[in-house]
C-alpha cells in the first residue's frame, strides 16, 4: 500500500532500529530480532503446568519484550519490559512498562527461541511480541477483535504494534549489563489467518495480497 500514513507508519519501525544501533564507547551485545505477531495462536495458550520439565524454565541468552495487547480505537499502550525469556508470556500476559504480570500460558516463543539456540548457539536471541487473539488484517473482517490494515483511519492493531517496537527499540540496553545492545532484525513469525478466512469468500482472497 502507498500513501503519506503508510510512508509514516513506516518510519516509525525504521527509525528507531538506526537510533539503537548507536553505540558510545563500550562495545555492544549483538541480539539476533525476531518480531512474533498475529492472533490467538501467537498470543498462546498453553497451560504452563502442561509443559515438560525441560521447558520450565527461564532460556539463557534470550530477551523478549512483549508488548500489552489492546483493542482497535483503545489509546495507544505499547508498553513492555525487556526481560530473559521465560513461560508466561502467553494468552494475559500484561505489564505497566515498569513490571511485568506473567501468565500462566505459554506461546511459541519458547520452542522457536529453543530451535534457533540450538541452530545458531553463538547467537543472542531477542524477541518482540505483540499479538492480538481473533483478529484480522481486513477491516471487513475485524468484528469484535480489530484488525491490522496500516490504512485503517483510526487506531488499530497496527498502531499497536508499532508502539510495541517504538518501546522496546528505545530500551538501549535490554540486558541490563550497563552496556548498550544491538539489535539486528532477523524475521517475522506471523501466526494468523482464520479470522481473514471466516466471512467471505473476497475477503479470503485478499489475504495474500494483505
Amino acid at each position: 500500500p502507498s500513501g503519506g500514513l503508510m510512508n509514516y507508519k513506516k518510519l516509525l519501525v525504521v527509525v528507531p532500529v538506526v537510533l539503537c544501533a548507536g553505540i558510545s564507547g563500550l562495545e555492544a551485545a549483538e541480539y539476533d530480532l525476531y518480531y512474533l505477531g498475529g492472533q490467538s495462536n501467537m498470543e498462546g495458550y498453553g497451560l504452563i503446568e502442561d509443559l515438560p520439565e525441560g521447558l520450565r524454565g527461564s532460556v539463557p541468552g534470550a530477551m523478549i519484550f512483549h508488548g500489552n495487547s489492546s483493542g482497535d480505537a483503545m489509546a495507544v499502550d505499547g508498553r513492555g519490559v525487556w526481560s530473559e525469556l521465560r513461560p508466561g508470556h502467553g494468552g494475559g500476559f500484561s505489564s505497566d512498562g515498569l513490571t511485568v504480570n506473567y501468565s500462566d500460558r505459554f506461546g511459541v516463543e519458547l520452542t522457536f527461541v529453543r530451535t534457533l539456540q540450538e541452530e545458531f548457539p553463538d547467537r543472542r536471541i531477542a524477541v518482540i511480541k505483540y499479538s492480538k487473539g481473533g483478529s484480522s488484517i481486513d477491516r471487513e473482517a475485524a468484528g469484535y477483535f480489530g484488525c491490522w490494515d496500516p490504512d485503517y483511519p483510526g487506531t488499530n492493531q497496527y498502531d499497536h504494534f508499532l508502539a510495541t517496537i517504538g518501546s522496546a527499540m528505545a530500551v538501549p540496553d535490554i540486558d541490563g549489563d550497563g552496556v548498550a545492545d544491538r539489535l539486528v532484525p532477523r524475521g517475522i513469525v506471523w501466526m494468523q489467518g482464520e479470522s481473514d478466512a471466516a466471512y467471505t469468500a473476497a475477503i479470503a482472497g485478499r489475504y495474500e495480497a494483505h
